[in-house]
């Protein structure tokens, strides 16, 4: 699959929450939004119904993210697990870096 889902349940909600990149350098309220909203997106992807097809896309397509209710670090472990690399290009691989995968 190398399209998206697009009849999620997250259809109308607010990017930000499946993409948090609050930094250290951030004040404390934002981090704490940036995780608040981390958790709204898990909570919505764990109770919809395409949350698997979402997941096996994102295995495969998308390195960043919250995407079927799991977070980027865990869908790299679960990649490097399942022996899977991304097959869309990260900055890493045009710019020539070793993968993380």
């Amino acid at each position: 699959m190398s399209n998206p889902p697009i009849n999620g349940a997250c259809k109308g909600q607010p990017t930000e929450w499946w993409f948090p990149c609050a930094s250290n350098r951030d004040s404390a309220k934002n981090r704490k939004e940036a995780r608040d909203g981390a958790v709204k997106a898990i909570q919505i992807c764990n109770s919809c119904s395409i949350r698997e097809e979402c997941l096996a896309y994102s295995l495969e397509w998308e390195p960043v993210g919250i995407w079927g209710g799991i977070p980027e670090n865990h869908r790299d472990k679960m990649r490097r697990r399942l022996g899977l690399r991304i097959l869309r290009p990260t900055l890493a691989d045009v710019l020539g870096y070793p993968s993380r995968v």
